[in-house]
Order: C-alpha cells, then sequence, then structure tokens
C-alpha cells in the first residue's frame, strides 16, 4: 500500500476529524476504482500541528519517511510558500518528493483552509461554496498525489453557463469551474471509462 500521514490540525472552518474523514473518503474513492490496481494506508497522524512556523520540515521534503496530508488552516503556509496573497489564489498544491527507480515513494500535499473558512471574501477566487466542492478538491490533489498529471478533456463545458454539463469534466480539470460540485466523484476521464449516460443538455 501507498502510505500516508495527516496533520493534526483543523481546516478552515473543518475540524481536524472532519477534515480527516475527507482526506480517507478521496483516497477510498481512487483505491475502489477497478481499471487500476493500487492501495493506501493512514499511518496515523503526523507528529505535530504543521503551521506557517514549521511546514519546511514536512512539505516537499524528500525521503524523510512521510507523506504528509497538510491542512494550511488559514492560508499562511501558501503565503510562506508562493507569495504574500497566495491564499487568495491557490486551493491546494502538490509535490512529488522522492522515487525509487521508476516508483513514486513519497509526496506532499497541502489543502488551503482559507478556501473554506465561511468566511465570504469576495477577493478570493479559491473561495469554495460547499462541503462537495472541498472534497472535489481533496480528491483532485490525492489525484495528484497518485502521479496524475492535469486533463482539460471537455473544457468547452467548465464555464458555458451549464453547470450540469461539468459532470463531464474531469475531476483532475486544472482549474475551478462555475460549480466543482459533480467533481466530487470521480467521472469517466478520470477511472478510464466510456460514460454510460451523458447529461441531457449535452449537445
Amino acid at each position: 500500500p501507498v502510505l500516508y500521514q495527516v496533520d493534526l490540525g483543523p481546516l478552515g472552518s473543518l475540524s481536524n476529524q472532519q477534515a480527516t474523514a475527507l482526506v480517507e473518503g478521496a483516497f477510498g474513492t481512487w483505491q475502489a476504482v477497478d481499471t487500476t490496481s493500487i492501495s493506501f494506508r493512514d499511518t496515523g497522524h503526523l507528529p505535530v500541528d504543521v503551521t506557517e512556523l514549521n511546514w519546511a520540515l514536512y512539505f516537499g521534503v524528500p525521503a524523510d519517511g512521510f507523506s504528509p496530508i497538510i491542512f494550511d488552516t488559514d492560508g499562511r503556509i501558501l503565503d510562506q510558500i508562493a507569495g504574500l496573497g497566495a491564499r487568495n489564489d491557490f486551493e491546494g498544491i502538490m509535490r512529488l518528493e522522492y522515487f525509487s527507480g521508476t516508483t513514486l515513494r513519497e509526496a506532499s500535499v497541502l489543502i488551503n483552509g482559507a478556501c473554506f473558512d465561511g468566511i465570504d471574501d469576495m477577493r478570493s477566487p479559491c473561495e469554495l461554496r460547499n462541503i462537495d466542492e472541498l472534497q472535489a478538491l481533496i480528491l483532485h490533489e490525492v489525484g495528484h498525489f497518485c502521479n496524475l498529471d492535469h486533463s482539460d478533456l471537455n473544457r468547452r463545458f467548465a464555464d458555458d453557463g451549464d453547470p450540469i454539463n461539468n459532470a463531464v469534466l474531469p475531476t483532475m480539470y486544472p482549474v475551478q469551474t462555475e460549480d466543482d460540485s459533480s467533481l466530487a466523484t470521480l467521472n469517466f476521464d478520470d477511472t478510464l471509462k466510456e460514460p454510460t449516460v451523458l447529461p441531457s443538455r449535452i449537445p
């Protein structure tokens, strides 16, 4: 199994227990894809709550024995990594850390809690509207953890004013759309399957 460890702190307006459950659900969703074979195991929490004071000891550190899932509670870590104000632009980031031959051994995921903190900040394009959009974000970043790249298949449907046809966008679509709720589950491009039913409004 691929091993990972979850942060000890909260995520925006969510408790650690709530956020950890979303992470476990995301790993479980990728593990359940029957067109591949992969398994994951949560080996316990990280030894500390990762914050802007200690993130460099855990995020992106190769061969340290950790594949951390970090909850950046208020976006301060992102501001340090990508510059002041990054918390308003990035929902999450992932870094591949360590390969043994061609096998990925360690990676880091950071989820921006400022995108889901209950504070309505109209300046922030990363603002997530509901728990399904947060689940879609975590599922997307865990996809990167699996070494999957972005997919812009069907991008003409991403911002066409019709959120129903977002169901044909892959969860690995590279940018936030009008409504990411439909990306909280894997769509057919993510699972290498043909769609059984397309949304009725797609031409």
